[in-house]
């Protein structure tokens, strides 16, 4: 049995090395775990729901800037 790796909406945008915005955007799509007022999210299921496919495109941020100036 794997340990058990709760996040924070920060430690989760520097896990996913995405910027913090997007893991609120996600938030109601992406299993959350709600404490109180409080999001966190369970590290292993945030991954099955990467490998599923269930979130929008992620595209680099290099290439967003790319594009803008084109």
């Amino acid at each position: 049995m794997s340990e058990l790796i709760i996040l924070t909406p920060q430690e989760l945008a520097k896990r996913l090395k995405v910027p913090l915005s997007w893991v609120y955007k996600q938030k109601g799509s992406m299993p959350v775990l709600r404490c109180g007022r409080y999001l966190r999210f369970d590290w292993e299921a945030v991954v099955e729901w990467l490998r599923k496919g269930e979130h929008p495109r992620l595209e680099p941020v290099e290439l967003k800037r790319l594009k803008a100036h084109h």
